[in-house]
């Protein structure tokens, strides 16, 4: 096993102990020696991967959304791509709600905004329109996750696309 691959596989270990321990404790009051212990790290494995909680949160919203974009199909179109994400958010439920209910909204919006490539850099027309559209998928992942995402993803995509593109909501690539 290359020890990258060695180290990805402690890292989500990390992660996958911090989301545990998150369903039942208050964010503030769990302990690096809890997640640790849990994970079956030591602390200097913590310390050399991570800086705080939000860091291993910031990690694992980062790690599915990347495994995420990996699965999409190649020239898929805005339309199928925008439902696809809100599916894979809905198959995230557990763990959105779980980062909502202790209030780290914010760490799946700066995970949003750092996914390839980083929109910020560079502010020309392309850019901006796509970070416009990346807060407004937060803010519609924000208010979905809080009412209980009970709406179906192709409609919200469907109602998204409609807005953002009133002529023809089912061509945009």
């Amino acid at each position: 096993m290359k020890s990258q691959t060695l180290n990805e596989f402690v890292k989500e270990c990390i992660a996958d102990a911090l989301v545990k321990v998150m369903a039942s404790k208050s964010f503030n009051d769990i302990t690096i020696t809890e997640i640790v212990s849990l994970a079956d790290v030591g602390r200097a494995t913590y310390y050399r991967n991570f800086s705080s909680k939000d860091d291993i949160l910031y990690y694992k919203i980062t790690l599915l959304l990347s495994e995420w974009l990996e699965k999409i199909p190649p020239n898929v179109n805005r339309k199928e791509k925008t439902t696809l994400f809100f599916k894979f958010l809905q198959s995230e439920k557990e763990l959105l709600e779980l980062i909502y209910k202790h209030e780290k909204g914010y760490i799946i919006l700066d995970s949003y905004l750092n996914m390839p490539p980083d929109l910020r850099h560079v502010l020309d027309e392309q850019n901006i329109m796509d970070i416009f559209y990346i807060y407004g998928v937060f803010g519609i992942t924000e208010a979905w996750i809080k009412n209980g995402m009970l709406e179906d993803p192709e409609e919200l995509a469907s109602i998204l696309l409609r807005k953002i593109h009133p002529t023809d909501g089912s061509h945009v690539s």
